[in-house]
């Protein structure tokens, strides 16, 4: 069926579709040959702490604390480490840095220790250690300067994931239940595809991508969702508010569907445009895990500009293929037609 507006979005519904059911096959390969990309929050790692009570340092010093704060950073990443979190902890004379990542491997984890006292360590036992050519001899005893490090087992526990998954379905079928009686079933459905396809394709795009995860995916999966239903209840209530229109009583379900698009194409350009350049700068300017939230959300918008400009106006016009037309509101005289019309002067 033709449109009778100059933009036909819905015409773009089937390779949507086709790139989506793509997507969708690729990732789950890949999610089951290397499974998600998972951050310290799921796997644990390592906490390393690093104190200079015996090291010419004096990190409350800030010159010294940022000279520390480099030279082990490039310590860890010559060990080919990823900093989770860099931390200074403690009182004054006793501060320390406190450093996680997911490295958990003993071999390397004593290897980043020993490289760490060579650094800094001026006591008179690893100096003799060192001479003897026994370095590693220092880890655990009481002038090793990292004497606290220890292994840190994942946050994350095994039922997190699916009572996230019952909280977003729970959520999911009060809003359809609200959403059927102020947007018709069609309208609700079109809503809940969309939203769970908004939420997929997202995923299937952290997988493709390779974006380590951590505790914020969940979150940032939820402000997914919610901004897909936001999307989409926008561009439906749009659709309802033409389709109470008299201007437009000829046009099908398909036409005013079309027409609600371009009506909020250029509104909804501006909020994404600018959203994506805010993600982008966040990411940029932040460190690894806020980087990571930065490339989920940008995804996310990505996904969202997509499916509420060519799915949801699509599905709502396959699922109300006869037009269902909003009453309007009028007031009329129904008591007496010919009642005289009385003018009221201020």
């Amino acid at each position: 069926m033709k449109s009778k507006k100059q933009h036909d979005y819905i015409k773009f519904f089937k390779p949507s579709m086709i790139v989506a059911f793509v997507l969708v096959i690729v990732s789950i390969v890949m999610l089951a040959l290397l499974g998600f990309n998972k951050g310290f929050d799921f796997t644990g790692g390592t906490q390393l702490v690093v104190q200079f009570e015996l090291t010419d340092l004096d990190i409350e010093n800030q010159e010294d604390c940022e000279t520390a704060s480099a030279e082990i950073k490039t310590i860890l990443r010559e060990h080919s480490v990823t900093i989770n979190s860099f931390q200074t902890q403690g009182d004054y004379g006793s501060k320390s840095f406190v450093i996680t990542f997911q490295n958990s491997n003993e071999d390397d984890v004593n290897a980043i220790r020993v490289a760490i006292n060579q650094k800094y360590n001026t006591s008179g036992e690893f100096a003799d250690l060192v001479a003897h050519d026994n370095a590693e001899d220092i880890i655990g005893k009481p002038t090793d300067l990292t004497k606290q490090t220890t292994h840190i087992d994942g946050l994350i526990e095994q039922g997190t994931l699916l009572t996230t998954i019952a909280a977003v379905l729970f959520a999911l079928a009060v809003l359809i239940v609200y959403a059927c009686f102020r947007l018709t079933i069609a309208g609700a459905l079109s809503m809940l595809f969309s939203t769970m396809l908004g939420v997929v394709i997202s995923l299937c795009l952290v997988v493709l991508s390779r974006i380590q995860i951590n505790t914020y995916i969940f979150a940032t999966m939820g402000l997914v969702a919610l901004t897909n239903i936001f999307a989409s209840s926008d561009l439906l209530f749009t659709i309802k508010d033409l389709n109470k229109d008299k201007t437009y009583s000829d046009y099908t379900t398909y036409d005013l569907s079309n027409l609600a698009v371009s009506k909020t194409f250029r509104k909804n350009l501006i909020i994404y445009v600018m959203s994506f350049v805010l993600a982008i700068l966040v990411g940029a300017l932040s460190f690894t895990n806020v980087l990571h939230v930065a490339l989920v959300a940008f995804a996310g918008l990505v996904v969202t500009f997509a499916v509420s400009t060519f799915i949801t106006p699509a599905l709502y016009a396959l699922f109300n293929q006869k037009r269902v037309k909003y009453p309007v509101n009028s007031t009329q005289n129904n008591q007496d037609k010919n009642a005289e019309v009385i003018e009221i002067k201020e």
